[in-house]
């Protein structure tokens, strides 16, 4: 059996929990359905050729029901958080500078009576990764997606508002150190351009430049935004966070459009906005944002801010925006997002993937 141990640290509020939601808890099968989500961004090229190959890489190494069995690696968190280590109400620890915006994307965490518990930042966990076999195409294939985890993702409710990021400080392993050189240099970043090319050198290679399907997400043709750094992660989250919540709260009467960042929405006016099959009834309730708002933290004292646009369409063909009536139809259109990526009047860097 060979191991991977991962010193991870939490960077903004993390709001995951198991079976009972008062006790924030990292579980490793959750864990896992992160790691494969962003193991399917990587590889979207595969369901261009054949969605059946796809599947088939992905049982071999995440494990399936059917051929494959279990998964080729597993997972240990070893971790029972302290009641110094978790709290509710986030807001209220906030200070006036960052309230209001950052209020806005967790306002649901924190409902008189359904206040969500989360682990606070700056709580340390480990991570093993456990390995059956020295197979070193699983091994770098699970690196890549717990990598793509680590940099553009986060773990529990409201991951893609800036929730739940965490880093990783250390890391012991005892074969191929990928894992080890990677996070080696990500802790070296100090600045936005570094970072950018970091991304750019270290990332962007791992990335088919084969055809890809632009139904399901996909890294390739992604776009990424990054900003100058900040010394807390309140500062970092709200500087990407206040022109959202600025640029919505101005467009909100826009109900046609709003949805496509991600649905439902839930208006004033008791409309509810979804997607509906043109002349049926079928409908779709819930569509994630193609936009993730994130906070990296890098070394002791460097956290930066990035926006993730994903790739890949909002919508199956034959389906359009609309209300719960069917009523208020728009097609798809990310217009509106490339608005609010130019109304953000801060220095930035982009790339694409």
């Amino acid at each position: 059996m060979k191991k991977v141990t991962l010193e991870c640290e939490v960077v903004t509020p993390m709001f995951i929990a198991g079976a009972n939601s008062r006790v924030p808890e990292i579980r490793g099968p959750s864990l896992k359905g992160v790691m494969r989500f962003w193991w399917r961004a990587l590889n979207g090229n595969l369901s261009f050729k054949d969605l059946n190959l796809l599947k088939t890489e992905e049982a071999k190494i995440f494990g399936s029901s059917e051929r494959y069995g279990k998964s080729s690696f597993s997972i240990r968190i070893d971790k029972s958080f302290a009641r110094n280590e978790i709290a509710t109400n986030i807001i209220n620890k906030l200070d006036g500078k960052n309230k209001s915006a950052i209020e806005y994307i967790y306002y649901f965490m924190c409902i008189r009576g359904k206040e969500r518990y989360y682990i606070k930042p700056g709580v340390k966990f480990s991570i093993d990764l456990l390995f059956s076999k020295d197979d070193k195409y699983i091994y770098e294939e699970v690196f890549k997606s717990f990598a793509l985890l680590t940099v553009f993702g986060a773990l529990g409710a409201r991951s893609r508002r800036g929730a739940g990021c965490f880093t990783v400080n250390s890391v012991e392993e005892d074969i191929f150190y990928v894992y080890k050189n990677f996070f080696k240099k990500y802790n070296e970043i100090n600045s936005t351009e570094g970072l950018k090319l970091f991304v750019e050198e270290h990332i962007r290679k791992w990335i088919s430049n084969d055809d890809y399907l632009d139904e399901y997400t996909t890294l390739k043709g992604s776009r990424i935004y990054f900003f100058e750094k900040e010394n807390n992660w309140e500062g970092a989250l709200n500087k990407i966070i206040s022109p959202y919540y600025e640029f919505r709260t101005k467009n909100e009467s826009r109900i046609t459009e709003t949805p496509n960042f991600g649905f439902p929405i839930r208006h004033k006016n008791g409309t509810t906005m979804i997607a509906g099959k043109k002349r049926k009834k079928d409908k779709i309730i819930r569509r994630a944002s193609p936009l993730i708002f994130k906070v990296i933290k890098t070394g002791k004292n460097n956290y930066f801010p990035i926006i993730i646009w994903l790739n890949g369409r909002l919508l199956p063909n034959g389906y359009e925006i609309m209300d719960f009536n069917g009523g208020n139809r728009a097609t798809e259109d990310d217009s509106i997002i490339e608005e609010f990526i130019n109304s953000i009047d801060c220095k930035k860097e982009e790339t694409s993937l």
